[in-house]
């Protein structure tokens, strides 16, 4: 695979939202601000040329900066700053403010199971929801007090929100599109939060975090184990291709792999010091990528390829950006994929 680097404009530090709609429109956004003369701006950009010319949209003034972004096609897309929500139908012409909170920590995950359900998590237990395409919004926190990394929806009804309460590894289901929220029973004694969760279909699921945790349920979520893979380490990525094939990913620099359900793993980590494994994506059961980086410096990170499941991994260099922090990836096909590079997109 050959890169091309998109440009964008200089003003982009930092990219925190990449939505890919094809190979010539792109939406992207900022987590930096914009000094303008109406004060620091929030900013979402907008190119319909592959990025040979942008258009930006100033989403909000001294305020929050992005978090998340979704668009579903050409006109309709979404935008999570923190504890507000911006919403367009006219392709970013126009765009309507909700504030859900203003006394509330920050927001961090957003999930849209469809285009008119939506489900964002944060710190300290929120969560709200929506059943008409982000028009109106009900916290359905319910007193939990787990702070959440990722949430994951299998269907409009069914989803997962995962991370920590009280130290302690935890999952939330909710079974009624989010009206309410079951903490799972765990058998884990692992303690650790959990930072990714996937699932291939309705019922086989995993979920990865500190401390060698990796819990897999084979019933849409009733039940999880405590998994042992024999390797120890903090993981931060998950991945599956079917049910069949799974990919883990952590510290230091730790990748396992099972292509028999989970059955037996087999450790295909990348033999570099010092980084993580930050990312896995794979759009086949051979075909795949990944992006390490290391927490305490963004500015840092490689990216690799694989063809063969990940028992060998080929370097990927990008054109003017050796060693920066890969920050979003997304691939419509094998052929064809996006990056966003730390201070470069």
């Amino acid at each position: 695979m050959n890169w091309a680097d998109i440009p964008i404009p200089a003003e982009i530090k930092k990219i925190s939202g990449l939505e890919v709609l094809s190979s010539q429109e792109l939406w992207i956004g900022a987590i930096n601000q914009v000094n303008t003369q109406n004060g620091p701006a929030t900013r979402v950009y907008h190119t319909l040329n592959g990025g040979s010319t942008w258009t930006s949209n100033d989403l909000v003034y001294t305020g929050p900066t992005v978090s998340s972004i979704k668009f579903f096609d050409h006109f309709h897309g979404r935008v999570l700053c923190e504890y507000r929500i911006y919403s367009t139908n006219d392709a970013g012409l126009t765009w309507h403010e909700q504030i859900l909170s203003y006394d509330m920590p920050p927001l961090t995950c957003m999930n849209w199971p469809d285009s008119s359900k939506c489900l964002i998590a944060g710190f300290y237990g929120y969560i709200f929801g929506s059943d008409n395409g982000g028009q109106n919004w009900q916290e359905q926190s319910h007193g939990t007090k787990a702070s959440f990394s990722d949430i994951f929806f299998t269907s409009d009804q069914t989803g997962y929100a995962v991370g920590h309460e009280q130290y302690l590894t935890a999952i939330y289901r909710t079974i009624d599109g989010g009206n309410s929220w079951l903490k799972t029973p765990l058998d884990s004694t692992n303690g650790g939060s959990l930072n990714d969760i996937e699932f291939s279909d309705e019922n086989n699921g995993w979920a990865v975090g500190y401390w060698g945790g990796i819990l897999h349920t084979t019933d849409a979520g009733q039940t999880w184990v405590d998994l042992n893979s024999g390797f120890s380490s903090s993981y931060y990525a998950v991945n599956m291709y079917t049910s069949k094939f799974i990919w883990i990913g952590g510290y230091p620099c730790k990748m396992i792999r099972s292509v028999d359900y989970g059955s037996t793993w087999q450790d295909i980590s990348l033999q570099i010091s010092d980084y993580d494994v930050k990312k896995i994506l794979f759009l086949d059961s051979l075909n795949g990528y990944t992006v390490l980086g290391k927490s305490y410096d963004l500015t840092l990170g490689k990216m690799f390829k694989t063809i063969d499941g990940g028992l060998s991994w080929i370097p990927i260099d990008f054109i003017n950006t050796s060693n920066k922090g890969v920050l979003a990836i997304s691939f419509p096909s094998v052929n064809e994929g996006y990056i966003s590079i730390y201070n470069q997109g």
